[in-house]
């Protein structure tokens, strides 16, 4: 029975959404991070060790 329950929320479309939208939001912080990180290493290519 409790396997069923389970089944049965894990089929919800709702629950599928929110991991949807979860993960989308996951892998823009991803390439936010990325970006950040290829920022950083311009900044210090341009800057001159003092």
């Amino acid at each position: 029975a409790e396997l069923e329950r389970i089944a049965h929320e894990m089929s919800d479309p709702k629950l599928y959404e929110d991991f949807d939208r979860v993960q989308k939001a996951g892998e823009e912080m991803e390439s936010v991070q990325a970006a950040i990180q290829l920022k950083e290493e311009e900044v210090r290519r341009l800057t001159p060790a003092a």
